[in-house]
């Protein structure tokens, strides 16, 4: 929802323009028992439509493709994701903006292989067959100075919300050791595992709230700081067998793989020309002291014609736990625009 702002405040700000932008990006992780995904690739459509000099409509649609991946701990073969949203703008006056968007992403199942604890301390290879959508809204407002002076100023704040829901029943091999496990669930013993051999619905009610501002310097140099904050209607480690693994996606600077409390973004951009040069650091803290992302975004524009623009954003970050790296990853995304 945050890409989806930042991306609409960029390419709908210019009045009576109508655009179409694509995007393509691959992502890669180390895989680990944390996030066993090692990454994806994804492919996103978007576009605005200005009805007059105050009214908008942007949509969106973004495709994303988890690979399969092995750790020891887990094996999963891969799932497809959608994403949609489809937002308004507003512009009662040059300096203000306001934009409520909507989004949901249709349910996606995936089974994952992985070894649990059973009866008598045994270990039990299980299939978790799991389905998993989400949607959500945002209102975000924008206020700019007039644009007529060395130094300018932006600021935005984001209201939202996004609903998890996640369906999961364990598949059991018909075995010694899987008849065991069935036994004792049966015999309401207190295993973890026990509440997924019948199925579970685990909803998760996610808030977030944002703030931003940008000063701009001589109409070339932007230097800018990003907040945002988020709060669940529970722990997300108590919501579903895999929660922490599902419910971490997001594109921007940093690829979150576990559900986020606090996230952080300075950034600083300098303009040569048509070309524009943008450096980002994001932190991101991970709920109930489960570690931190540190990521690194260098992306570059190049305004090709008055019509065309091409981008190219890369991004290294490592997550970070009690002092030790637990994962290691990268992004890389290619856009292209076309406005008229």
């Amino acid at each position: 929802m945050r890409r989806l702002a930042l991306l609409f405040f960029v390419v709908a700000a210019p009045c009576q323009a109508h655009d179409l932008s694509v995007d393509v990006s691959g992502t890669g992780t180390v895989s680990s028992a944390d996030n066993p995904r090692t990454g994806s690739v994804g492919l996103g459509a978007s576009g605005s439509y200005d009805f007059n000099d105050a009214w908008s409509l942007m949509a969106m649609a973004v495709y994303t493709r988890d690979l399969a991946t092995r750790t020891p701990e887990s094996f999963s073969p891969g799932s497809n994701v959608f994403l949609f949203s489809l937002g308004a703008m507003w512009l009662p006056t040059d300096s203000l903006m306001t934009m409520l968007t909507v989004s949901g992403s249709p349910p996606v199942d995936q089974s994952n292989a992985t070894s649990v604890t059973g009866p008598f301390g045994r270990s039990t290879d299980v299939t978790i067959n799991s389905r998993t959508s989400s949607f959500g809204a945002m209102w975000s407002g924008l206020w700019s100075s007039s644009g007529l002076s060395n130094f300018e100023h932006t600021v935005d704040v984001t209201l939202g919300f996004n609903r998890y829901n996640v369906i999961q029943r364990l598949a059991l091999p018909d075995s010694f050791a899987g008849n065991a496990l069935r036994q004792a669930c049966a015999e309401d013993r207190p295993l973890e595992i026990c509440p997924l051999v019948e199925g579970r619905a685990s909803p998760l009610w996610q808030g977030r709230f944002g703030a931003g501002y940008t000063a701009t310097l001589f109409t070339r140099t932007d230097v800018g700081l990003e907040a945002t904050y988020f709060l669940y209607d529970q722990p997300p480690s108590e919501v579903g067998y895999f929660s922490l693994v599902s419910l971490g996606r997001e594109l921007g600077n940093g690829v979150p793989v576990l559900p986020m409390r606090l996230s952080v973004r300075p950034h600083v951009a300098q303009r040569f020309g048509p070309v524009t040069v943008k450096l980002a650091y994001h932190y991101g803290l991970y709920t109930e002291s489960l570690g931190a992302l540190h990521a690194l975004t260098a992306r570059a524009s190049w305004k090709v014609t008055k019509a065309w623009r091409l981008s190219l954003s890369v991004t290294g970050q490592l997550d970070a736990s009690f002092g030790a790296v637990s994962n290691r990853g990268g992004q890389a995304l290619l856009g292209v625009l076309y406005a008229w």
